[in-house]
């Protein structure tokens, strides 16, 4: 960490972009069509980034001083090589590693990414924006809060059966829409002990 800050510092010296925070989006695909979201309508040849492609961008970063890398979509989950991906973000070894998602997959894929984050420490910001009927309206799916509750709380046990090793935490965009159930969102996030980021949308009618 402190040769990286040092690779930050000459960037600020030199009045060059540090890139302390980078952002890897892995896919547009989703499994959600969010209201708030348009990354899914985007129409490229290629649907997933290839695992070098990823492999040639986090060297490039490591070697330039990044410290924390975020790895987003579309989805991840969906992405089929999401684990090797992840393992190696780690042998990079930057001092954060994140991974934002829906948290809605299946079971299957649930279980295989909540193994690699725990076994490399890849720490989860998760998207939560209600429950029941608005969750569904809001992110475009179904079962939306059922789903990621299971997938939140399975990953919540593991995680506190191995000492808490990651950060956890779920983002919540706040509309005229869930606006009623933002106390139960907090309340909720707050029993299982996760950090809570909310942010504002404006809605125009």
């Amino acid at each position: 960490m402190i040769k990286r800050l040092g690779k930050n510092l000459a960037h600020f010296i030199k009045r060059t972009p540090a890139m302390f925070l980078t952002n890897i989006l892995l896919t547009y695909k989703c499994t959600q069509k969010c209201l708030q979201c348009n990354i899914p309508e985007q129409k490229l040849d290629m649907p997933y980034m290839p695992f070098q492609h990823f492999k040639l961008i986090t060297d490039r970063l490591a070697k330039y001083g990044t410290q924390i890398v975020n790895i987003s979509g579309g989805e991840p989950l969906l992405h089929p090589d999401l684990p090797e991906i992840l393992q190696y973000a780690r042998e990079k070894r930057f001092p954060r590693i994140q991974l934002l998602s829906t948290f809605y997959a299946s079971e299957k894929i649930i279980d295989r990414v909540i193994r690699v984050m725990l076994d490399n420490k890849i720490s989860l910001s998760c998207s939560f924006d209600g429950f029941g009927e608005v969750a569904d309206k809001l992110r475009g799916a179904k079962n939306v809060s059922k789903i990621v509750m299971h997938g939140i709380e399975k990953l919540d046990k593991q995680n506190r059966e191995m000492g808490k090793p990651i950060d956890t935490g779920v983002n919540v965009v706040i509309n005229q829409q869930n606006l009623k159930q933002i106390p139960e969102i907090i309340k909720y996030t707050s029993h299982i002990g996760w950090k809570t980021y909310r942010y504002l949308q404006m809605e125009f009618q």
